[in-house]
């Protein structure tokens, strides 16, 4: 989601460069290309979009579980499973 947001809305000029990097295997990009990259995906605001999209979908989940998985009542799993929504965007890294 945030590679493809990226390529999206990247300059020509940066397009053709990130494309150029990832294009290459795992062994051969270096440290200051894949660094150059997630300064590009700050600089178009990718992770900003997809954080956007992550809480959009969180939220969504958490909907649906309160308004159509009533039928989980039973304890611990119910909070488990809410904790669980709740964790995805909230974790510390």
């Amino acid at each position: 989601l945030i590679l493809s947001h990226l390529i999206r809305n990247a300059k020509s000029h940066d397009r053709k460069r990130i494309l150029s990097i990832i294009a290459k295997t795992q062994q051969v990009k270096t440290e200051k290309e894949v660094a150059w990259i997630i300064t590009k995906m700050y600089e178009y605001k990718s992770i900003d979009y997809a954080r956007k999209i992550a809480k959009e979908l969180k939220d969504k989940a958490y909907k649906i579980f309160k308004k159509e998985l009533t039928f989980l009542s039973h304890q611990p799993a119910r909070s488990d499973l809410e904790t669980l929504i709740n964790f995805v965007l909230e974790r510390q890294y």
